[in-house]
């Protein structure tokens, strides 16, 4: 009967040791679980903090790129029409030319004639 006390008393010790340690399990699972939520917390208050100055530099490039295509498509249009103005003054380049030209073969048939008599 004593090694059947023993046995039932070690029994009881084992026991009462097994629910201590799966007491301190319990803590430990809800204290784990406390750092997790605390880690996924503050990871998606980092995302948020992230997520909006991505956001920012975003709008602040677009801003900046949407600034140099205006100045680009401004540049373009001078362009366009610093040419249509050079075209316009190789015309009347050509113009005076033959206007020159002209005058220049009516004064040197003017002198031949004159010359010729």
């Amino acid at each position: 009967m004593s090694s059947t006390l023993s046995e039932t008393d070690a029994l009881k010790k084992e026991k009462s040791n097994l629910l201590e340690e799966v007491k301190r399990s319990s803590f430990r699972i809800e204290d784990v679980e406390r750092e997790r939520n605390i880690v996924l917390e503050e990871a998606e208050s980092l995302r948020k903090l992230h997520s909006e100055k991505l956001q920012e530099a975003v709008n602040e490039w677009s801003g900046r790129t949407r600034s140099i295509e205006k100045q680009l498509l401004e540049s373009h249009e001078r362009i366009r029409v610093s040419e249509s103005r050079a075209k316009d003054i190789i015309k009347l380049q050509e113009k005076l030319s033959d206007k020159w030209k002209k005058e220049h073969i009516a004064t040197v048939k003017y002198y031949e004639t004159m010359l010729s008599d």
